[in-house]
């Protein structure tokens, strides 16, 4: 290593890049989970409402054969 400059990393233009990475990615992760839990907490929703709808068929069928 005799005459040659050993290389590094700027440190300020590392923390940038580093934060630019990581409030990019943070904020699509948020968007994506976002979207995900809307769309499961729909479906939850859907599927108790399914199954209020097959509970109360069932019970008119019964009272109807008594």
């Amino acid at each position: 290593m005799e005459g040659k400059r050993q290389t590094y990393a700027n440190p300020f233009r590392f923390y940038l890049s580093v934060s630019l990475i990581y409030f990019i990615f943070s904020g699509l992760v948020t968007k994506f989970s976002d979207e995900s839990i809307v769309d499961l907490d729909q479906t939850i929703i859907k599927n108790s409402e399914e199954k209020n709808q097959k509970k109360t068929q069932s019970k008119q069928t019964t009272i109807n054969l008594i």
